[in-house]
Formats: C-alpha cells, sequence, structure tokens
C-alpha cells in the first residue's frame, strides 16, 4: 500500500499531514472529513496509528502511477523533517510536487532565487536507467535536481576507506568549484547531511575519502560546504605500497587469451608483472573512469609503449581517443554518475601532466613521447621491482601529492 502526505478534502481543499497534528486532533480531522488522492482522484484514507506517521493511503487494490512505490517510516520522516527546514528559511516549498508536464513527481519542489529544485530522498533500490530518466527529465525543464541518499543505506566506513557499490555511486556528485567528488548523505535519526568527499578508488568499489556531518540547521540551502581536498602521505602510502602486488593478482584472477588488458600486454611482448611504476597513480578527476587506477593506467601503458617502439610521438587527442574506444566497447568503464560528463579536465589529461612532471613523458609543443632515460620507464626482470618501485616512492611521492592538490586550484 502506498502511502501519501498530501490529499484533498471533500470541500476541494489540500490538506497536508506536517507532523504538527496531535493523535486526538487527527482522529477528529479523520472522522469529519472524506479525502481523495490530488493525482489519480480516487480515494485515499487517513492512517492514524501509534506507531507510523499519520498518512494518507489508497486502498489496497487502487493503483496510482503518481505514487507508485511505497515508502518506508525512514522516507516519510527525511521528507518531513526537509519541508519543515525548507519553511523555516521562508522559501517557497511544496511537498510532493507533480510535474505533470514531463510525468514526475518529487518529493519536495521549490524555487531560490529564481532557480527551480527538485529534491529526491532515496532509500529503495534504483536502476541506473531510471536514475538517469529522472535526472535528465528535471535537467531537460529547467530544473535542478538533488539527490540524497538515506545514510541508512551505506556501510560503516573503514578509517581509511569507504564502499560504494554501483547504486551508491549514482549519487555522486561532483563541484566544479573545488574540482573534487563527493557523496551527499541524510541522516534522519542525527538530522544531518553526511558528505562523503572522495579521493580516488582503490578499487571499482571502494575509495578513499573524508567525512563532514553538518547538522540540519546549520545548511542554507543550495549551498552545502566542502572541505577542500588535499592528498597527504598518510592518504597515499598505503595505495602506493598495495601496487606493486597488483600485477600478480591480475594475472592469477584474469580470463587469460580473452582478457582485453592481457592479450594487448602480451601481443605487445610487455608482462602485468612488470609494470612500471608509473602506472596506477591517483589523479583528482579518476572517479569518472569506473576502473582500478592500476586498470585504466596499464592500457595507457600499452599505448605509450608501442608508440614509443615505433618512434611515433603523441597528441593528447590521440591517448583519448585510444582510452575512449574502449570505454565505447566497454572494455572500460565510465562512472555510472551522471554528473561525471561535466567535469573539467578529464582524468586521462591530468595523468599525462603528471607523467610529464616527473619526467617520464618528454613534451615538445602539443607532442608527447616516453623518456627513454628515465630510470622508472621500465623494469627489465622481476627481482628488481620492489626495489625500482620502493626508490620511485620516496623520490616521486611529494611530486603525486602536489600535482594532486594543484589539480583542484
Amino acid at each position: 500500500m502506498v502511502t501519501i502526505l498530501i490529499a484533498i478534502n471533500q470541500s476541494g481543499e489540500v490538506v497536508f499531514l506536517n507532523g504538527k497534528k496531535t493523535h486526538q486532533e487527527l482522529l477528529s480531522f479523520k472522522k469529519n472529513n472524506r479525502f481523495h488522492c490530488p493525482q489519480c482522484k480516487q480515494k485515499v484514507f487517513l492512517k492514524v496509528g501509534t506507531i507510523k506517521i499519520a498518512h494518507f493511503a489508497h486502498a489496497a487494490k487502487e493503483t496510482c502511477s503518481s505514487f507508485s512505490e511505497p515508502e518506508s517510516l525512514v522516507h516519510i520522516q527525511a521528507k518531513l523533517q526537509l519541508y519543515h527546514w525548507l519553511s523555516e528559511k521562508h522559501l517557497t516549498v511544496e511537498m510532493e510536487k507533480n510535474y505533470r508536464l514531463f510525468n514526475q513527481r518529487a518529493d519536495i519542489g521549490l524555487s531560490v532565487n529564481g532557480k527551480e529544485f527538485a529534491i529526491e530522498f532515496q532509500r529503495s533500490a534504483l536502476t541506473s536507467t531510471h536514475f538517469l530518466n529522472r535526472t535528465l527529465g528535471y535537467y531537460n525543464h529547467g530544473i535542478i535536481p538533488l539527490w540524497l541518499l538515506s545514510h541508512d543505506r551505506l556501510s560503516a566506513p573503514k578509517p581509511h576507506k569507504i564502499s560504494l557499490t554501483s547504486f551508491h555511486q549514482q549519487f555522486i556528485r561532483y563541484s566544479k568549484t573545488l574540482k573534487q567528488f563527493y557523496l551527499l548523505s541524510y541522516d534522519v535519526q542525527s538530522m544531518s547531511f553526511i558528505i562523503y568527499q572522495l579521493y580516488f578508488p582503490l578499487t571499482k568499489t571502494t575509495f578513499t575519502y573524508s567525512v563532514s556531518i553538518i547538522p540540519l540547521k546549520n545548511i542554507h540551502f543550495p549551498q552545502f560546504p566542502l572541505v577542500k581536498l588535499h592528498l597527504t602521505e598518510q592518504k597515499l602510502n598505503p595505495f602506493l605500497k598495495y601496487r606493486v602486488k597488483w600485477g600478480d593478482s591480475r594475472l592469477l584472477y584474469g580470463k587469460g587469451h580473452v582478457d582485453p588488458l592481457l592479450q594487448r600486454m602480451y601481443s605487445s611482448g610487455l608482462s602485468v608483472q612488470l609494470l612500471p611504476p608509473w602506472v596506477g597513480l591517483p589523479v583528482r578527476g579518476a572517479i569518472e573512469i569506473n576502473e582500478t587506477l592500476m586498470e585504466w593506467q596499464s592500457f595507457l601503458y600499452v599505448f605509450i609503449h608501442n608508440r614509443s617502439v615505433s618512434n611515433c610521438p603523441f597528441l593528447l587527442t590521440d591517448i583519448s581517443s585510444y582510452i575512449n574506444d574502449f570505454i565505447t566497447s566497454r572494455k572500460i568503464a565510465c562512472s555510472p554518475f551522471e554528473l561525471s560528463r561535466k567535469i573539467d579536465k578529464p582524468a586521462i589529461i591530468q595523468y599525462v601532466e603528471l607523467l610529464v612532471k616527473m619526467k617520464i613523458l618528454n613534451r615538445e609543443d602539443d607532442y608527447f613521447s616516453l623518456n627513454e632515460n628515465n630510470p622508472f620507464t621500465k623494469i627489465e626482470h622481476i627481482q628488481h621491482k620492489e626495489r625500482i618501485y620502493d626508490r620511485f616512492h620516496q623520490e616521486v611521492t611529494q611530486v603525486i601529492i602536489d600535482h594532486y592538490n594543484c589539480s583542484g586550484l
């Protein structure tokens, strides 16, 4: 049975259950009124209990396309809390806003300084197609959507990493001001926004992060205070050490001759166990690519190696086209969030710029080539690998950190 907070009474008046009436007032109100759904016009019933929040509900066998998903107690509480918060800011707010022009309904619709916003609090599972279609539905009609993930849907993060499923990753947003990624969640219990600011992916579903907890009353919509990310050695070092063994695991769990990466490395005379230490480095925009840093930069390593062997310098457009071909053929995945297309500078370009700073790549005008004189350009023997990686980390860790932090300026 679908629950709603708005109905029309027998006098044609809009009735909104804002949570301020007492139990006895609600019982009297229920006795003296009849109600129908503002969308489908079918009869609805006022439910007044001692456990659940008072709400309207369609009859069990009735269907209503505008209210198609049952809402949990947490969802209803979130809507009421957000509604009261925005109303107290003296904003024009409408609960369960229906956009008839494109057949969508938001939990809350509001206008701020001439801009229209639609707030969607999401707790139940939502497919990426549905999420994207709803998001574009708003944007195509000049409405800015704000998706809030229910905080209780997230697993408790560990000190250095947080796990985010493909469902969670749909809620990742990008700040064009700070040039960084973040995930906005709302916690009903503490009445706070909990913001996870993401550094870079460790795997497809784990990320390094920092977190901010901001009480609802301290937010002035639509401004959400973000803390500028600064990469540190403490954040970076555990990841750098993990990279040394990545090639062994990748070979062990790969798909052999049908594995796109292993196939290309083999045909180019390369070994995934001898990846040079400049493969798999964090850059600020890396979250736009839904692959590990090691994976997509290994593809680029094959490209750079082959161009070096054939003595053929390359342009940024060449390397971007190379990766885009893999994305198009789904050998490399893009992140599931729609806003990734608004990033200022793609991760691939940030990575090439970092390689130039480390003198791995030479640059002449707009052309790039591998610096064969750099001692870190390649690894000849497996027994030298750990020593070369250690030396590389000692020499360039600060370069990696500075490049990451300066990319956000």
